[in-house]
């Protein structure tokens, strides 16, 4: 690709053809099921231990980083 061809791509099309940038994730839209079932475990027990958290995720149908994200960063699973 010449100078002339990536002046007219637009910033974001120069950065992932030049530095190799990955799109950013979209951000998780928490149901309000899920949201309340993550609130009420918290309340119940502050912390879950590995076990517990992949037994969370997996009913709620999250992984369990998003579990551990709304755990310990609530404004992550606001809506």
């Amino acid at each position: 690709m010449d100078r002339g061809e990536l002046q007219s791509l637009s910033v974001d099309e120069r950065a992932g053809r030049v530095v190799g940038c990955r799109k950013k994730k979209t951000r998780t839209v928490f149901s309000r099921a899920q949201i309340l079932q993550l609130e009420s475990t918290f309340d119940a027990k502050r912390y879950l231990s590995s076990a517990e958290r992949s037994s969370l995720a997996t009913a709620l149908r999250l992984t369990e980083t998003q579990v551990h994200c709304c755990y310990f960063t609530p404004e992550y699973c606001d809506d």
